[in-house]
């Protein structure tokens, strides 16, 4: 019997442990489960706040901070700066000196008796007279072009036709009339005219029929067209108009205004745009040219030579003697209308050369023949 209960309490004590381990093992089951669910919370915690910074870096790096804004906006001024730099570069330094016919200030100084310039000059402040030929092309850049007139060749400046002292301005000498021999620097503008630039029909559509035109009165038989008028100070005016060949074609060229206390008739008017002329070739352009020629520089001054004048010039250049040439002065005494066509003018004329043992003066009386709008001569004596 004792036998048997031992036994029982055997078995018991096995069935009591087997219980006990299994609630363990429960135990730790729910342990081990609770576990990997609370690193799989915190893995998908860490996925989450990984993802949560990556989208914060995309944002952050699709918004744009100060520093880009201002490096934007330095972008957009530099370019500002860059096109007001190429406005400023293709700006003409000519466009000042552009004055419209069609304007009324220009017109007034041109075709009234009480302003502009009393000499026939174009009135402005922009090249005035002493300036030299560096002066003004350092201000408004080399000139357009240049043509012969009775008074040398003016040079083109936008509506400005400008005379130097020279009567020429400083250039190559091929393709215009400027010679290479002038220094600039003293080469001084003495006459500001206005230049047209416009052809025979657009002046006669901006200021109607001329009073008077003459239709080969031009250089190189070109038209000549004249206004005329009375002011309101009771003066009247003369304002002629001549046509030359320019780059841009036949265009209407320099404008100059005579002021009269009488008026002007076709006649007297047209005799004494003649006589200007003549004195203007024998005081203003021969002797310059002269110069240049016994000197071996230029040969300009065959345009206004024929017959036996031009026999005596180049008999005297052959000598030799009268190389280093300067003609200083020219004062006209006397003017004499022979013909409808032909002038005799007497002038004192001081000059010297390698054989005149200093300066001379004598005095030489010029016949002049009309040839188209200037005047050639013929003879001396």
């Amino acid at each position: 019997m004792k036998r048997l209960w031992w036994l029982q309490i055997i078995v018991l004590i096995f069935v009591l442990s087997a219980c006990s381990n299994s609630e363990e093992n429960e135990e730790a089951s729910n342990d081990s489960a609770e576990e990997t669910q609370t690193e799989e919370s915190t893995e998908s915690t860490d996925d989450e706040t990984e993802d949560n910074e990556s989208t914060e870096e995309e944002s952050a790096t699709d918004e744009p901070t100060e520093e880009d804004s201002t490096t934007e906006e330095q972008a957009d001024d530099t370019e500002g700066e860059s096109e007001e730099s190429t406005d400023t570069a293709s700006e003409d330094p000519k466009a000042d000196l552009y004055f419209d016919l069609n304007s009324a200030e220009v017109q007034e100084k041109l075709f009234s008796t009480t302003e502009g310039n009393e000499d026939g000059t174009f009135q402005q402040d922009l090249i005035t007279n002493g300036m030299t030929q560096t002066e003004v092309e350092e201000k408004y850049g080399p000139y357009e072009f240049t043509f012969p007139t009775g008074g040398g060749s003016p040079a083109i400046y936008g509506n400005l036709g400008v005379m130097y002292s020279e009567r020429a301005p400083y250039g190559t000498g091929e393709d215009d009339s400027s010679n290479p021999s002038i220094n600039p620097d003293e080469n001084y503008v003495e006459y500001v005219w206005y230049y047209a630039r416009v052809t025979g029909g657009e002046l006669t559509q901006i200021l109607g029929e001329p009073d008077i035109y003459e239709e080969e009165e031009s250089m190189n038989g070109l038209p000549f067209y004249v206004y005329q008028g009375q002011g309101e100070d009771g003066r009247y005016y003369s304002t002629g108009a001549s046509t030359y060949n320019s780059p841009d074609g036949e265009m209407v060229g320099l404008v100059k205004r005579e002021i009269f206390d009488e008026l002007p008739g076709e006649d007297n008017a047209m005799i004494e745009a003649d006589e200007e002329e003549a004195i203007s070739v024998i005081e203003e352009t021969y002797p310059p040219l002269l110069a240049d020629y016994y000197n071996n520089e230029t040969e300009n001054v065959m345009r206004y030579l024929t017959g036996d004048a031009l026999e005596k010039i180049q008999a005297n250049r052959e000598t030799g003697d009268f190389s280093d040439h300067q003609s200083i002065s020219m004062e006209i005494t006397n003017v004499e209308q022979l013909s409808d066509t032909e002038y005799q003018i007497t002038a004192n004329r001081t000059y010297s050369h390698a054989t005149s043992n200093g300066e001379q003066t004598e005095e030489v009386t010029y016949t002049l023949t009309q040839d188209g709008n200037t005047f050639v001569i013929t003879d001396f004596e």
